[in-house]
Protein backbone atom coordinates (compact mmCIF):
# COMPACT_ATOMS: atom_id res chain seq x y z
CA UNK A 1 0.00 0.00 0.00
CA UNK A 2 1.45 3.33 -1.00
CA UNK A 3 0.72 6.84 0.15
CA UNK A 4 0.68 9.95 -2.00
CA UNK A 5 3.36 12.44 -0.94
CA UNK A 6 2.46 16.10 -1.32
CA UNK A 7 4.46 19.22 -0.53
CA UNK A 8 2.90 22.27 1.13
CA UNK A 9 3.80 25.61 -0.44
CA UNK A 10 6.00 26.50 2.53
CA UNK A 11 7.88 23.19 2.28
CA UNK A 12 8.54 23.77 -1.43
CA UNK A 13 9.95 27.19 -0.64
CA UNK A 14 12.12 25.82 2.17
CA UNK A 15 13.35 23.02 -0.08
CA UNK A 16 14.61 25.68 -2.50
CA UNK A 17 16.74 27.19 0.28
CA UNK A 18 18.48 23.96 1.26
CA UNK A 19 22.06 23.42 0.14
CA UNK A 20 22.01 21.79 -3.28
CA UNK A 21 24.20 18.83 -2.32
CA UNK A 22 21.65 17.87 0.38
CA UNK A 23 18.66 17.74 -1.99
CA UNK A 24 19.02 14.12 -3.19
CA UNK A 25 19.06 12.80 0.38
CA UNK A 26 16.10 14.93 1.45
CA UNK A 27 14.06 13.93 -1.60
CA UNK A 28 14.90 10.27 -1.00
CA UNK A 29 13.55 10.48 2.57
CA UNK A 30 10.38 12.24 1.37
CA UNK A 31 9.85 9.70 -1.41
CA UNK A 32 10.38 6.80 1.01
CA UNK A 33 7.45 8.08 3.08
CA UNK A 34 5.13 6.92 0.29
CA UNK A 35 6.02 3.29 1.12
CA UNK A 36 6.53 3.60 4.87
CA UNK A 37 4.93 6.73 6.38
CA UNK A 38 6.20 5.87 9.87
CA UNK A 39 9.81 4.77 9.37
CA UNK A 40 12.21 4.04 12.20
CA UNK A 41 13.15 7.34 13.78
CA UNK A 42 9.88 9.17 13.03
CA UNK A 43 8.62 11.04 16.08
CA UNK A 44 5.03 12.03 16.75
CA UNK A 45 4.87 15.67 17.70
CA UNK A 46 3.10 17.01 20.77
CA UNK A 47 -0.63 16.32 21.25
CA UNK A 48 -1.56 19.75 19.90
CA UNK A 49 -0.42 18.64 16.43
CA UNK A 50 -2.89 16.03 15.21
CA UNK A 51 -1.20 13.34 13.08
CA UNK A 52 1.97 15.41 12.72
CA UNK A 53 5.35 13.71 12.68
CA UNK A 54 8.98 14.69 12.33
CA UNK A 55 11.84 12.74 10.84
CA UNK A 56 15.53 13.59 10.69
CA UNK A 57 17.62 13.32 7.57
CA UNK A 58 21.31 13.53 6.98
CA UNK A 59 22.90 16.92 7.57
CA UNK A 60 20.63 17.69 10.56
CA UNK A 61 17.60 18.58 8.43
CA UNK A 62 14.15 17.97 9.94
CA UNK A 63 11.11 17.12 7.81
CA UNK A 64 7.74 17.73 9.43
CA UNK A 65 4.76 16.03 7.84
CA UNK A 66 1.08 15.26 8.37
CA UNK A 67 -0.07 11.69 7.91
CA UNK A 68 -3.67 11.10 6.82
CA UNK A 69 -4.42 7.39 6.86
CA UNK A 70 -7.98 7.80 5.59
CA UNK A 71 -6.96 9.52 2.34
CA UNK A 72 -3.56 7.75 2.26
CA UNK A 73 -1.60 10.98 1.93
CA UNK A 74 1.57 12.35 3.48
CA UNK A 75 1.84 16.14 3.32
CA UNK A 76 5.32 17.54 3.85
CA UNK A 77 4.73 20.80 5.73
CA UNK A 78 8.24 21.93 6.72
CA UNK A 79 11.84 21.21 5.76
CA UNK A 80 14.19 23.01 8.13
CA UNK A 81 17.68 22.73 9.57
CA UNK A 82 17.73 21.40 13.14
CA UNK A 83 17.98 24.78 14.82
CA UNK A 84 15.09 26.29 12.86
CA UNK A 85 12.77 23.31 13.25
CA UNK A 86 12.18 23.90 16.95
CA UNK A 87 11.61 27.63 17.00
CA UNK A 88 8.07 28.77 17.62
CA UNK A 89 6.51 30.91 14.93
CA UNK A 90 3.86 33.46 15.72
Amino acid sequence: MTYEVRYARLAKRQLGRVQKQWLPGIRAVCDALSHDPLPHGAKKLSPGHMNRYRIRTQHDVRITYVLNRRTRTVEIVEILPRGGAYRTRS
